[in-house]
């Protein structure tokens, strides 16, 4: 469960996006975003026992 653990996708691109310069203007909108994300997870987490399908079948595609 990676959301809860604070290994995901969404916290490390927020992460990024509070460390990168360039992407100051985006930070609140970004943040209120995956923060929304976050707790959708969440719910569902605590419904079905597992992470949400596009968070646990993703898989990385160098090729993107």
């Amino acid at each position: 469960m990676v959301v809860l653990n604070n290994l995901d996708r969404y916290q490390l691109a927020l992460d990024a996006i509070k460390r990168i310069p360039r992407f100051n203007a985006r930070v609140e909108a970004a943040t209120a975003r995956y923060w929304t994300a976050m707790e959708r997870h969440k719910l569902y987490i605590s419904e079905h026992g597992q992470d949400m399908p596009e968070v646990r079948d993703w898989r990385w595609n160098p090729r993107v």
